[in-house]
């Protein structure tokens, strides 16, 4: 979703969903706490930071979040089309212009600072430790029924 909230136009099939992983992992999803509130308003903002909420494709608050949704047959046509309208000439130029008003340099750089310093606490925080080690021993568990089905 991350990634998502950096495009200038979102394609999404019908049965695709987006969320926040980080957040069950209690960890903090890096700049998504920082432009996900700006992009979908603050109270889906934080059902999604928070509560770890899915925004379906076909969900009531897919407006906030896809520019398009297609069924996965008309996938190539509708990235075509989407890829056509931003190679626009004065779209890079416009693009850029509307980066720096919704999130000046500055900014992003506070955000960055305080988010290294708030990932770095929760990395090795007791409960994410504890999550981390689960799943690495059940990757071993699944590793080695799998070894021993050979």
């Amino acid at each position: 979703m991350q990634l998502l909230l950096t495009l200038d136009h979102v394609v999404a099939e019908e049965g695709a969903y987006v969320s926040l992983p980080a957040a069950e992992e209690g960890i903090v999803p890096g700049a998504g706490n920082l432009r996900l509130t700006r992009q979908t308003g603050a109270r889906l903002a934080r059902q999604v930071v928070l509560g770890g909420r899915r925004i379906a494709a076909t969900g009531p608050e897919a407006a906030a979040v896809y520019d398009e949704v297609v069924p996965a047959d008309r996938m190539d046509e509708a990235v075509e089309r989407a890829a056509a309208a931003l190679a626009a000439p004065a779209v890079a130029a416009n693009r850029r212009m509307l980066a720096l008003a919704e999130e000046p340099l500055d900014h992003f750089r506070t955000y960055l600072a305080e988010f290294a310093f708030a990932q770095a606490d929760r990395a090795y925080a007791p409960d994410v430790l504890d999550k981390v080690e689960r799943r690495w021993q059940e990757r071993e568990r699944r590793r080695a029924a799998r070894g021993s089905r050979t």
